[in-house]
């Protein structure tokens, strides 16, 4: 931020230095209010930052679930076909030994 006064002519050192306190403190409010609204900004990006990593987080994890559910579906597929091919020889060997 840049603060701009204005003299004229060539002033006393006491009256650049008055002249200058008081254009400080007629910008300190301009310079209070930047400073906020940098730590508001700061504060919301960081906020916003923290949500995209819990949503991330959140994702990977509903993905990591989705993922064993679809192991496990497929572990009881196989399982079942395997003892249905169980059962189905059993029978055929049933009904060749009673014949």
């Amino acid at each position: 931020m840049t603060i701009v006064g204005r003299m004229e002519g060539t002033p006393s050192s006491s009256d650049l230095i008055s002249r200058l306190q008081t254009i400080i403190d007629h910008n300190e409010i301009n310079l209070i209010q930047a400073r906020q609204e940098r730590a508001e900004r700061s504060a919301a990006q960081s906020l916003r930052q923290q949500q995209d990593q819990a949503y991330e987080e959140s994702l990977r994890a509903d993905q990591e679930k989705d993922r064993r559910r679809e192991e496990e579906r497929k572990a009881r597929e196989e399982q079942e076909a395997r003892e249905k091919e169980q059962l189905n020889a059993q029978e055929m060997e049933n009904s060749t030994h009673s014949s």
